[in-house]
């Protein structure tokens, strides 16, 4: 009983794996009441975890990027308050000049105090979420240092990834454009979960395809310091390799291009981890045979329509985009509001100022790179920001895989690495990290892997 009992995950944990296996149901959380659980759940996970931590400071290990975070979310809050023109004329003279030009037509151009954000509901909504990031980022650093709860979490995110599978294929076979009865889009030959977009579903299945790679890693090193039979390894060391595979097999079939250049570039910096972390350079092919063999399973199960969007792209074709129209159209609304961008969460608002006929035929909610809308919406200091608070986690990860006592802390790292990188990547040519469900479940997995060795650590 007792052996029972210490075995049983903390109460962060358990708020912690309860966000794990939520968030994503409520097509990604992206409605107002399921965002709202989101952040909430963070909020109760990290004060539980501040709770059990007992003065501790295990949140230390990610002070640096919870800083960026809080960072970004505080422009966000000073975008949304109303500051006095001639301030707002030196931080942002483009929005001083749209400002009065609107009160001109009502007041006779007396603008009085105006905010720097052309939206500033949502950019304090947008505040509110990154606040909430950097605490689920917080408390996942906090626990992640225990194997117990470490564990409950991998098995928690290993769960839901593969319910995402199980409801995709479904729907993908049978056809359907709809998640739980609702129709959403005419993409009914990608799976897309119970996200409303098959772009979308595919960062989170990269998040999880990284941590899986590591868990393979762990569990064949584990596997040949075992002194049971070879049949009875072999069994157990198959199964994470089984799940990558159809992991890998859910990407293809999102038949995003970006997420399946995003993972195996990920998967092939793995492998170059692997091979510097074991100085042992005949693992540098480690990452290209994981890769490989995924692409193989997909064309020898007939389910080769998941590379054809891929394969079919011509030079040609990506460089005479809609989305590079839209790109240089972003950079055009950056350089009007360099200092203090446009507001957080304003995108859409504000890209009219800048979108041509051609673009203007539909809605465009973002930029298709979280990079150059970061840097739009919240301005130098904000991309700034942000790129200091990933420079410090990888730092942080790779010197964590290095310097762990235990090899299930340091697997945990390389899974952590392995989705910055793929996240990363991504990110510049889509905009994944919008979702609630991405973005949660990232702070989660790097901040459990960020926590290195803890007091329950092997």
């Amino acid at each position: 009983m007792i052996s029972l009992f210490r075995q049983m995950p903390s109460a962060a944990t358990v708020a912690l794996a309860l966000l794990l296996l939520w968030a994503p149901l409520p097509y990604a959380s992206v409605t107002p009441h399921a965002l709202l659980l989101l952040r909430l759940v963070g909020f109760l996970a990290l004060g539980l975890a501040l709770w059990s931590d007992r003065g501790a400071g295990r949140y230390r290990t990610v002070a640096t990027p919870v800083a960026s975070l809080l960072i970004i979310a505080a422009i966000g809050v000073v975008q949304a308050l109303p500051l006095p023109a001639r301030l707002v004329g030196w931080l942002s003279p483009t929005r001083l000049q749209l400002a009065s030009e609107a009160t001109g037509l009502a007041t006779g151009g007396d603008v009085g105090s105006v905010a720097l954000s052309m939206a500033p509901a949502q950019s304090l909504s947008a505040a509110l979420t990154f606040v909430a990031v950097a605490a689920t980022l917080a408390a996942a650093a906090t626990v992640g240092g225990a194997r117990r709860d470490r564990r409950w979490l991998a098995g928690a995110l290993l769960l839901a990834a593969l319910f995402q599978l199980l409801y995709g294929f479904r729907h993908l076979a049978a056809g359907s454009n709809s998640v739980w009865g609702v129709e959403v889009g005419r993409a009914a030959s990608r799976m897309r979960g119970t996200f409303v977009n098959p772009a979308h579903l595919a960062p989170y299945l990269e998040i999880t395809l990284a941590v899986v790679f590591a868990l393979g890693w762990w569990t064949i090193r584990r596997m040949r310091r075992s002194e049971r039979g070879l049949e009875w390894r072999l069994a157990l060391s198959i199964g994470p390799v089984l799940l990558w595979l159809l992991l890998f097999a859910g990407l293809a079939l999102t038949r995003s291009r970006a997420a399946l250049l995003a993972a195996a570039l990920a998967t092939l910096a793995q492998g170059i981890i692997l091979a510097a972390y074991h100085r042992r350079w005949r693992l540098l092919p480690v990452g290209l045979v994981a890769v490989g063999a995924g692409v193989a399973l997909v064309a020898w199960t007939g389910l080769e329509r998941g590379l054809g969007r891929l394969l079919g792209t011509s030079v040609y074709s990506v460089t005479a985009s809609i989305r590079l129209e839209v790109w240089r159209a972003t950079s055009e609304l950056w350089r009007q509001f360099p200092i203090a961008g446009t507001g957080l969460g304003s995108f859409e608002s504000t890209f009219p100022l800048v979108e041509t006929e051609e673009m203007a035929v539909v809605s465009w909610e973002h930029a298709h790179n979280d990079w150059l809308e970061l840097l739009t919406t919240g301005g130098v200091l904000a991309l700034a920001a942000a790129i200091l608070g990933v420079v410090f986690l990888f730092r942080r990860l790779h010197e964590t895989l290095l310097t762990s006592r235990s090899h299930e802390a340091a697997a945990a790292a390389l899974g952590g690495l392995g989705a910055l990188v793929a996240v990363g990547f991504h990110e510049l040519l889509d905009f994944g990290l919008t979702l609630p469900a991405n973005s949660f479940t990232l702070a989660l997995v790097v901040g459990v892997a960020a926590a290195g060795d803890g007091p329950a650590s092997e």
